[in-house]
């Protein structure tokens, strides 16, 4: 009975949170309270939220110009924007981001890759925009879907030059072109850069779960609705459970949630994994799922692909990677019957061919070749040269080059841009972190 009470409980949060006509009225109720915000930044997060609870263009449209009327209130200065972001101040270290062109002459720019929107703020933050646009072309790699976000909205006010994007979802394509001309999407998600490379030693091993998951423990993985089903699936199904603490949740709310299902005896739970076990955990397991409502690319999905593990994802989800799943690589799942969708999903798991098919449209290394062609494009469309390609790189939590060759080349750019800039970028943020150093920028 309590199963069942805390059952109902759940779908009906999961209504309200995930139902377009909530969602839609949720977001006129934000949009017309933003006023009431002290703080034109607080006024601007809260448009932006409006913005992502329904995802339209007409809703969007709607929006902008008080998107636009806050951005332009809003003290840019590298002292108003310490305030903006965690209490602790700016900071200088932006380890995931990664050069992938050094500058070649005045009219070719370098590219500098920044992911995550915390990322884009300390970049806003150093003050240091544009010099840094001087040099390079910027491309964003999101970590949320859908936008807008606050940090995207300053970056297109203090960006002089073009900004291109990746998408967490392609949905997400018509919405970036509407907040600025000068936003140029790539059509390539966050979870086109996996190295099908790295998967290798782990392949061939025994296929020895039934069903793995690879999510951390925030209430929007809805590891509720899979422990309902798990309690319904055959005993003798072996399933594998990989996650961190996140969103308030810990390793014991997650067993206590699975013990009110009676399940929490009926998997193994790798506690923060290393890349190694999430890898060897993957490709041990005959399905993965993503049990997601909504969450941006979903690395997870390409992961498992290249494990050659097919993947369940929801037919109602609003997940990036979802466009990876056809007949060769994973099942469209619904609420309806759910249990025996994916005892159907194990019992035939051998017909799918997941890692064929991702070898062939999403490793980092097709993806690489497809982001070229559109900055070959956009150069051509500016009339500015282009004589370098971007440089062979993967994105597992950082994004890193492939060759230890070239980030050794690339090092004096690294320490060029510390020098510059007074920010360490990359690989230099990553070895600062592990001495203890901080930048020191040369004087003007």
């Amino acid at each position: 009975m309590r199963s069942r009470l805390y059952y109902w409980r759940r779908c009906l949060w999961d209504f309200v949170r995930y139902n377009a006509f909530c969602g839609s009225q949720v977001s006129k109720v934000l949009a017309r309270l933003a006023h009431l915000r002290r703080r034109p930044f607080a006024r601007l997060s809260l448009l932006c939220r409006a913005g992502r609870l329904y995802p339209t263009r007409r809703r969007l449209l709607w929006l902008r110009p008080g998107l636009e009327k806050q951005v332009a209130r809003i003290d840019v200065t590298p002292a108003g924007l310490a305030q903006v972001g965690a209490a602790r101040g700016p900071r200088t270290d932006l380890p995931k981001g990664l050069l992938l062109k050094p500058p070649v002459s005045s009219a070719e720019k370098g590219l500098l890759y920044l992911t995550f929107e915390d990322h884009w703020l300390r970049l806003l933050q150093s003050g240091q925009v544009p010099a840094i646009a001087r040099r390079y072309d910027l491309l964003l790699g999101p970590s949320t879907s859908p936008p807008p976000c606050p940090e995207l909205m300053l970056l297109l006010r203090l960006w002089p030059g073009r900004i291109f994007s990746l998408l967490s979802n392609f949905k997400d394509a018509s919405l970036l072109r509407l907040l600025s001309q000068k936003l140029m999407p790539v059509p390539l998600l966050a979870s086109h850069w996996v190295d099908p490379d790295a998967f290798v030693p782990h392949l061939g091993e025994p296929k020895d779960y039934d069903l793995a998951m690879l999510a951390h423990f925030d209430p929007v993985k809805r590891h509720w609705l899979f422990f309902e089903a798990l309690r319904k699936l055959p005993r003798r199904f072996r399933v594998l459970l990989m996650g961190v603490p996140l969103g308030g949740r810990t390793e014991k709310d997650l067993m206590a949630e699975a013990r009110t299902f009676g399940v929490h005896d009926r998997f193994d739970l790798v506690l923060r994994p290393s890349r190694d076990e999430v890898m060897a955990g993957l490709a041990r397991s005959r399905t993965s799922l993503v049990f997601s409502r909504q969450e941006g690319a979903c690395i997870a999905v390409a992961e498992s692909l290249f494990a050659d593990t097919p993947v369940g994802v929801f037919r109602n989800a609003r997940l990036g990677s979802k466009a990876f799943i056809n007949g060769r690589t994973g099942v469209l799942l619904s609420r309806r019957r759910l249990p025996e969708q994916l005892q159907r999903f194990v019992e035939t798991a051998q017909e799918y061919r997941p890692r064929e098919w991702a070898l062939g449209h999403i490793s980092c290394h097709v993806s690489r070749r497809a982001l070229n062609r559109v900055l070959q494009q956009a150069a051509r469309r500016d009339e500015v040269p282009w004589t370098r390609d971007v440089l062979p790189f993967a994105k597992g939590l950082v994004p890193e080059y492939l060759s230890a060759q070239d980030e050794a080349e690339m090092m004096p750019w690294y320490e060029d841009f510390a020098e510059r800039y007074g920010l360490l970028l990359g690989p230099a943020a990553r070895r600062g972190a592990a001495t203890g150093t901080s930048p020191t920028r040369a004087a003007a």
